[in-house]
């Protein structure tokens, strides 16, 4: 089950396994296992079926991205299944149609371009920041892939983005586009509206027993309880078990002093001069050393480094400062040129060093010295990692134990308790939505609502939380949904329908008051007379609140952004008559929108650069989702939705 427990904790429970597997192929054959699958494809794009496999990864990536950007805010209920797993298929059904058509006209990234994508990876880094290839191999077997399945799969991510790059930057934006953007963009419209707040029509409303009855037996379904379950669990965390290890200041000192390599703060530079003969088609391999050497008996006869590079140097950046190339570091400068400098002492010069540039005479001017973080900043860090390692050994061991004792032992934790020395622990009633802490992980809330868990009794897999933190639960309490009774209930429907009731009366008098400002009365007028609403002098306004006059960016009052966006829809006022219409804001107000009049501002011509790259940017997109298009356009394609397993 967990990859890294294969790596480090091989016991004979495994090969006992692996043996059954073994006869089990040889009693029976292998047709059972390569006779195919009943379960029906997805979809199928010119004859190649996209597998419930392949969509249920697809869709766990998704999922996966949704909670990393969402972090604690991400809930499953938060978005309509069925649109994003329909999202999820039509994003497979592009790449097939993209790969296939990158196969057919032979596009692919060189090999170098995808070796160092891979090495600009963070989670492939180590904690020197340097690619680690143990980790990108462990990782990518965790995921169930191989090494060239994943370069395979990135080849082809390159090269999409390459071709939608190429795609980007065939468009082109005319002047005459370009004007009208900007003095769109750039329009001021004047407005004015009045407003009918909601909260002003409450207190007239009055609900009577018959409307709550009625509410509440047409949204039954609303007035649910949660289902919700309390869990018992064991907890194998090697963070927790480190912390109880003990390590001596000693120890730690002498792993400081083992690694100092480690903890560099600065590293070693040196300071440098070098007189440098070029390699070319006036100057060979042999001249360019035979010149060097001339000049390397002259400095040892005891003529100045800085005159003889002055006079000879074919660095014209550095032979004016009789070659001084300032300080560098081990990364700055050319592999074989730094080999050099960094073996030789201060005030040595080099025998002829040949790098990409030709041949080098190379003089050591000063060192400073590697400087490394102090013992006190990096104590912390040693020790707890001095403590993991003391652990880790026994944790694997652990971790293949829980395995085996949560699968043989599926009707209780107890022989996992008893065995592993862990506390059995309790948990807090909590719903498919999540708990709190470790209940708000959405491994552990599918594991506890998972049919084996819950309607099964079985312990749990073992959940992998982290490859250091593993979790295994069993159902202790499960609590149905059920109808809360009205007496429950009655204050949140009186409310609601206080609202709604509010909100139609603030509707209707919007309504009047909108036909009566197109019959020419003053809004202010209207306000006053009837003794509703409050009427506001917006002034010009921009598309954006960033574009706003300086005026309205003082007014402390926040234009609505509904009243913003149908500013810019309502039509051009004719002379003498105002554009007027009813917008519905985001909190349920109502307001009586005023267009007064329209005026075209002067642009900057310093932004035109800026608009450019914007318009092309959205018009390339445009010009790649075509594309798309017209690959499905010319595709056989068949989606059965219908087939998606829950």
């Amino acid at each position: 089950m967990l990859q890294i427990i294969r790596d480090r904790a091989q016991g004979i429970i495994v090969w006992t396994i692996v043996g059954l597997i073994i006869i089990t192929f040889a009693l029976f054959g292998m047709s059972s296992y390569l006779s195919g699958s009943s379960v029906k494809a997805i979809a199928s794009v010119d004859g190649k079926d996209i597998s419930q496999k392949d969509f249920q990864q697809a869709y766990r990536r998704y999922q996966d991205r949704l909670r990393q950007m969402l972090g604690a805010s991400y809930r499953a209920d938060m978005f309509n299944p069925a649109m994003v797993k329909r999202q999820v298929l039509d994003g497979l059904i592009n790449q097939r149609l993209l790969t296939s058509y990158l196969d057919d006209k032979k596009i692919f990234p060189a090999d170098q371009l995808v070796a160092d994508a891979i090495q600009n990876i963070p989670a492939f880094k180590n904690e020197q920041g340097q690619f680690s290839k143990q980790r990108y191999q462990e990782l990518l077997s965790r995921q169930g892939m191989s090494p060239a399945g994943f370069e395979a799969d990135l080849a082809r991510d390159i090269a999409s983005q390459q071709l939608s790059t190429a795609l980007a930057k065939t468009a082109f934006v005319t002047p005459k586009e370009l004007a009208l953007y900007q003095r769109l963009k750039h329009q001021q419209r004047d407005v004015g509206y009045l407003l009918l707040e909601k909260k002003a029509y409450l207190s007239g409303t009055k609900v009577n027993d018959a409307d709550i009855e009625k509410y509440y037996q047409a949204h039954l379904a609303d007035f649910m309880t949660q289902e919700r379950v309390k869990v018992n669990y064991v907890e194998l965390d090697l963070a927790k078990r480190a912390d109880g290890v003990s390590i001596a200041d000693a120890k730690v000192q002498e792993y400081y002093k083992a690694n100092l390599a480690n903890y560099v703060k600065q590293a070693e530079q040196r300071r440098a001069s070098h007189i440098l003969i070029n390699v070319n088609k006036d100057t060979d391999d042999a001249a360019a050393r035979a010149k060097l050497q001339t000049i390397l008996a002259e400095y040892k006869a005891g003529k100045s480094f800085a005159a003889l590079a002055k006079k000879y140097s074919q660095d014209p950046g550095s032979a004016k400062k009789g070659g001084d190339l300032g300080f560098f570091d081990q990364k700055m400068m050319d592999k074989a040129f730094t080999k050099a400098a960094f073996s030789l002492k201060k005030g040595e010069v080099s025998a002829p060093v040949k790098s990409r540039f030709g041949y080098h005479l190379i003089l050591v001017t000063d060192i400073k010295p590697a400087q490394y973080k102090p013992l006190d900043e990096v104590k912390a860090k040693i020790k707890h990692q001095l403590q993991m390692a003391a652990v880790e050994q026994q944790f694997y061991v652990d971790a293949e134990k829980l395995d085996n004792l949560s699968y043989d032992n599926a009707n209780s934790l107890t022989s996992i308790v008893d065995q592993l020395g862990l506390p059995l622990e309790h948990s807090n009633f909590f719903t498919r939505q999540g708990g709190q802490g470790l209940f708000a992980n959405r491994k552990i809330i599918e594991a506890a609502y998972s049919d084996d868990v819950l309607n099964q009794g079985h312990n749990s897999a073992v959940i992998e939380i982290s490859s250091t933190h593993l979790l295994v639960l069993r159902l202790a309490e499960h609590q149905l949904a059920k109808q809360k009774p009205l007496s429950d209930v009655r204050p949140v429907i009186v409310k609601k329908l206080q609202i709604e009731a509010a909100i139609q009366q603030a509707t209707k008098d919007a309504d009047t008051a909108m036909q009566a400002l197109r019959g020419g009365m003053n809004p202010s007028t209207w306000s006053k007379e009837n003794k509703k609403g409050q009427w506001y002098e917006a002034g010009f306004i921009g598309r954006t609140a960033s574009l706003d006059p300086h005026a309205v960016k003082e007014n402390k009052r926040e234009l609505p952004a509904a009243l913003r966006r149908k500013a810019f829809q309502l039509p051009q006022p004719s002379k003498g008559q105002a554009s007027i219409e009813v917008v519905s804001l985001a909190d349920g107000d109502r307001a009586v929108l005023v267009l007064h009049s329209i005026k075209d501002v002067e642009v900057d011509a310093r932004t035109s650069t800026q608009y450019r790259q914007q318009l092309q940017s959205a018009m390339g997109q445009a010009d790649y989702n075509d594309f798309i298009q017209e690959l499905r356009a010319g595709a056989d394609i068949n989606i059965h939705m219908e087939n998606v397993q829950e």
